[in-house]
Order: C-alpha cells, then structure tokens, then sequence
C-alpha cells in the first residue's frame, strides 16, 4: 500500500478518485485527511464517509481508515508511486524569481507536439505538486511541474516524489531569505531539485553569479545574455506591444518575437526553447507556441486603459522581481508621469527594512511618483528620498484601498503605472480599481 499503512479494504477494490476536499467525495473515493493552515481534514471525515468514500487515510484509527502518522507524506507517497507506475517524463522548474513565467514558457513550446500537464496557479508546495502529478490525465504525455520552498528540504523531497528528466533554476534571488537566512543557503536549497538525477539535463540561467558557482555532474546547458551562454538573447527591443531579441545558438542567429514585456520573459522562452530542442521539438514549432502564448494577469502584464499605460505585476513581489519591474517601468516610452506603487515584499525577515529601503532608491531612478503601502512603505519612501526623490513626490498609506484611492484622482492620460506587491497585500485590487476607470481596457 502506498501510503505505508495497513490497508482496511479489499486491496483488489478500484478506487476511482482521489480527494483531500470532502465536500468533492463521491462513491468509491479516497479521503485524504490533510492538516492545512486554514482547514483540518479530520473534522470532515464523518462527512466523506456519508457520501461515500470508500477508504479515508487520516492520523487517527477508524472503520474503514488507513492510520499514518503524517497525511502529507503519504498523499505524496500515493503521488511518487503513481508516477512510478505510469512513468511519463517531468520537467521541474525552481527559482526566487520567474518559476512561474518558466513553467508557462516551457509547457507552451512543449505543447506544440505534446500533451502536456502543468503545474497549476501557484500549486508548488509539497501537497500542490502531488495534485497535479495526481490529476494528470491518460493522454498527457509530459508534466511540467514548478518547485517551490519556503523551508530547508523541500525542494528535495518534491524531486523524490517526481525525478525530473530535465530541472530548471531560474535564478537565485532573496525570496524567503527570512526563512534560509542567505541566498548561499537558497542556493543550496534549489540545487537540490537535481541531486537525485543521475542522467537527463539541468538548465540553468547563465547571467546568474550564484549558479554559476555550480558544478554539476550531469548535462549542463547555460541560457541568459551572456556570450558563455549556449542559449543566448542578444540585441533586445522593448515595446508596449511586445518584446524582440536575437536568439544565438550554435553560431546561429534568429530573430524571435514575443508577446508581453520583461527580461524574465526572455530568460522564460530560453529555457522553454532548449526543453523542446531536448525532447525533439523543431525550434520553429517551439518559437511559433511561445509567441501566441497569452500573457499572464499579474505578472508584467501591460494594459491599456483608455490613455493609461497600466503594468499589472501585482501578483507577487521580491527584491529582484521589483528590480526588474522597475526596470521596465523606466524602459517604457511615456508622455506623461511614470507612477511606481509598490507594495510590501514578505518574508524576507531581518533584512525587510534594508531590502525596501533599496526598493525604494531604484523606484526614484524609475519612476516620476512613488505610492507606497503597507508595514514597510516608509522604508520604501526613505530610499527614494535618499536617492533623491523630493518628499512631495511620495506617498505613504497603510493599505491597498487607501492607496487607490489616493492615486486614482492623480491620473491622466499619458501617465504610466506599475503596481507591484506580494500577493497578500491585494495590489490586485489597485489593478481593478485602475482598470475600472475605463470599460474598454
């Protein structure tokens, strides 16, 4: 039995789905009772078994209950031995920065020969990648699966419970440097997606310092900007309709053309490039999906709203995510004002304050007006005074709401906005209110 326990049931018996919401059992299912932050599964037992589950796997004995000591470890053992049983090849993609970005990328170029299954939202924690290797459908032939930590160990533990044939590292930034204390120790941490590959490829970003300082054994290709890369981007062009650049490989040049804005989305359609070329997809193909990928709400997304340039990159933040924001906030032509709103970046622990107060002095080189909300918006609004930004160009609020409504009358065509903040911030609703101004955006 996979889930390392005794199995109270006829072990010939089908079970026809697998479930850790019992409000989604039906007749011959399997109960998984999870312990989550918000919810504990084993308060709903009682109600699995009323509409007909027909084994529950929980840390408590019970009628009809397989008895483990931990319910997360054995929803990934079900996971790793389906994989196990049924082996389709996997495509892992850790990073601080753009897993996301590269997870799209790569499964849209893999996707103009294969049928591909993907990690979904942000579904990369321990229970989020034995979902989806779970969810899989009979004709998909390839997963795409984002690795994500936010603890020491994490990354590999997901790659025993899915081998990658090829593991990605986007980059090495500080995103929960308050958990690893050090970007050596989230070095260390996301290297570990291939240590327990024995074959295969590994793809790292080549413009990287910290990647740069591995030595992998195994099949190694380096993407980025850089003339060492095997993949590289060369002669970049930055518009609000889309991006260009110079693909060099091999000695040989070709002009590719993608939807959406951002380096990350360069370095993204890198690493989707050398995964098709991998399992023999013709670079056309791969270049052709990477084009009509759509953009991705949240993430560098560039809006119209009636003569406003909105960036949407609300859905999360870190101190290299906003560098790059900020980045293409300054890149952008604009007749009008350039306007940064920033949001708190979480998780970075003793180092919040120094780490925003930078944010802050890259958001006076980028931005005409700076809107700062949240614990650490004063942080943010020292560094760009420090940099040089007059006071009267800032503005500090507690919140989203406040923040909206102090910026939406300020707005005229021409202007240019960014709005950029963790996710738990709810920068996604400066977007809305943004967006609201105008019924055609």
């Amino acid at each position: 039995f996979a889930a390392e326990a005794t199995c109270p049931i006829d072990r010939e018996r089908v079970i026809s789905a697998i479930t850790t919401d019992s409000r989604l059992v039906r007749s011959g299912d399997l109960f998984i009772a999870l312990r989550g932050q918000a919810q504990d599964g084993h308060h709903y037992i009682e109600d699995a078994k009323r509409l007909g589950a027909a084994l529950i796997i929980a840390e408590a004995e019970g009628i009809g209950t397989a008895c483990v000591t931990d319910t997360g470890r054995a929803l990934g053992n079900i996971a790793a031995h389906s994989l196990r049983k049924n082996r389709i090849p996997v495509v892992a993609i850790t990073g601080s920065v753009g897993k996301t970005g590269a997870k799209d990328a790569v499964a849209a170029a893999l996707g103009a020969r294969m049928h591909v299954h993907k990690t979904a939202d942000n579904q990369n924690n321990d229970f989020g990648v034995s979902y989806t290797i779970l969810s899989r459908r009979r004709e998909d032939e390839i997963m795409v699966l984002e690795f994500g930590t936010n603890n020491k160990g994490e990354i590999l533990h997901h790659a025993k419970i899915a081998p990658p044939d090829i593991a990605i590292i986007t980059a090495i930034g500080s995103a929960h440097i308050g958990a690893f204390g050090s970007k050596e120790a989230i070095l260390a941490e996301k290297s570990d997606i291939y240590h327990e590959m024995r074959d295969g490829l590994l793809l790292l970003n080549g413009d990287d310092v910290y990647l740069k300082r591995l030595t992998p054994t195994i099949r190694t290709r380096y993407v980025g900007m850089n003339t060492e890369c095997d993949l590289r981007a060369d002669k970049t062009f930055f518009s609000r309709y889309g991006i260009s650049y110079t693909l060099i490989e091999g000695g040989k040049e070709q002009r590719i053309f993608l939807r959406g804005a951002g380096i990350p989305r360069i370095y993204a359609s890198l690493f989707a490039i050398a995964a098709a070329e991998h399992f023999g997809i013709r670079k056309e193909l791969a270049i052709g999906a990477l084009y009509r990928m759509p953009e991705t709400e949240g993430r560098q997304h560039i809006l119209s709203v009636g003569g406003i340039l909105l960036i949407d990159d609300a859905y999360n933040a870190s101190p290299e995510a906003m560098s790059e924001a900020l980045r293409l906030l300054s890149s952008l032509p604009a007749t009008g004002r350039r306007y940064a709103v920033l949001g708190d970046m979480l998780e970075l622990g003793d180092l919040s304050e120094a780490l925003h107060r930078g944010v802050g002095m890259e958001a006076a080189k980028s931005a005409d007006r700076l809107y700062c909300f949240g614990r650490y918006a004063s942080a943010v609004a020292d560094g760009a005074k420090i940099a040089g930004m007059p006071s009267e160009a800032i503005r500090i609020t507690d919140d989203a709401e406040a923040c909206l409504s102090m910026l939406k009358p300020c707005l005229s065509d021409g202007d240019t906005v960014l709005v950029k903040a963790s996710h738990a911030l709810g920068g996604e609703r400066i977007v809305s209110g943004i967006r609201a101004l105008d019924t055609r955006s």
